[in-house]
C-alpha cells in the first residue's frame, strides 16, 4: 500500500519506506513534537521537586509556630535521665527556624506564682563538645528535639507538673509546657541540649 504525503492509516504502522516517502516537514513536526513533551515533562518534575523540598527559613520561630510537648526518653547515658523536648509545625505553612538550646528552663508546680512552686533546680547548656549551634528548618513533617538530662542516681528532689522554657530562637518565645504525669526531678542541676532535626 502506497502512503502519500502527509496521509496515513489509522491502526498502520508506519514501514521504513513509508517514512521515506513522508515529506521534510512532517518528520520536523514530529521531532518538534516530541522535544515539546519532553520539556514539559522535565519541567513538571522541577516543578514537583521543589514544591516537596521547601528552602530553608532566616525566620526565627515564634510560640506560634510551634507545639512542643515533653515525654521521657528510654534511651540515654548510663547515669543519666533524658527527657525530649519535641518542637513540632503548628501549621502546614511553618517554615521557620531554631538554633541552640532552650534558655530559661525552670520547673513549677500547680500556679507556679507561689514562692514554694518553683523547683530551684539549675538548667545549663551541655556543650561539652564546644561545637556551634546549628541551625534546623522546622515545617510540617520536619520535626526537631532537644533533651533534659539529670542524673539518675541523685535523691528526687521535686515533683513539677510543668517546664518553662525559651525557645531556641531569637525574640518572645516563652512557653509553658506539660511535665510528665509522676516524673521528678532528680538532684539540683540539669542540663538541655542543643535543638537538632528529629
Amino acid at each position: 500500500m502506497n502512503v502519500f504525503p502527509g496521509e496515513c492509516q489509522a491502526g498502520e504502522p508506519i514501514t521504513g519506506t513509508d517514512v521515506e516517502e513522508l515529506p521534510m516537514n512532517t518528520t520536523l513536526k514530529t521531532l518538534a513534537s516530541v522535544t515539546v513533551a519532553g520539556g514539559v515533562a522535565a519541567g513538571a518534575l522541577l516543578l514537583t521537586g521543589g514544591a516537596a523540598s521547601a528552602m530553608p527559613s532566616d525566620t526565627p520561630c515564634g510560640a506560634g509556630d510551634v507545639q512542643v510537648s515533653v515525654t521521657p526518653d528510654p534511651a540515654h547515658a548510663a547515669g543519666q535521665e533524658a527527657f525530649v523536648v519535641r518542637y513540632t509545625a503548628a501549621n502546614p505553612t511553618t517554615n521557620c527556624r531554631l538554633e541552640g538550646t532552650p534558655t530559661g528552663v525552670s520547673f513549677t508546680k500547680g500556679s507556679g506564682h507561689g514562692e514554694a512552686d518553683g523547683s530551684g533546680t539549675t538548667v545549663t547548656a551541655d556543650r561539652a563538645d564546644g561545637a556551634p549551634a546549628q541551625p534546623v528548618n522546622l515545617r510540617a513533617g520536619h520535626p526537631a528535639e532537644s533533651r533534659i538530662l539529670q542524673q539518675s542516681q541523685a535523691p528526687v528532689t521535686f515533683q513539677p507538673d510543668v517546664v518553662n522554657l525559651n525557645l531556641p530562637a531569637d525574640g518572645d518565645t516563652s512557653t509553658t509546657v506539660a511535665w510528665p504525669q509522676g516524673v521528678p526531678l532528680k538532684g539540683t542541676t540539669a542540663e538541655v541540649t542543643d535543638v537538632a532535626a528529629a
